[in-house]
């Protein structure tokens, strides 16, 4: 990833903020340009509340370090 785009990042990843599309009021985490269930511009940014959980998380194991 390119630095100023890093940079550019940092208030949706370290402050939880999402966008809401106009259409159809869905809350979009992480954050796009297009909403991915009418296509429509999502543009209104809001901020997840401190007592959100995560409800999913991924690992990548790497095999060629394991043996």
């Amino acid at each position: 990833m390119q630095i100023p785009r890093h940079w550019r990042l940092n208030s949706q990843r370290y402050s939880l903020q999402g966008v809401t599309c106009p259409h159809c009021a869905a809350n979009i985490f992480p954050p796009r340009e297009i909403c991915p269930y009418c296509a429509a511009q999502a543009e209104t940014t809001f901020r997840l509340q401190p007592e959100v959980k995560v409800v999913a998380a991924s690992s990548r194991v790497d095999r060629a370090a394991a043996r």
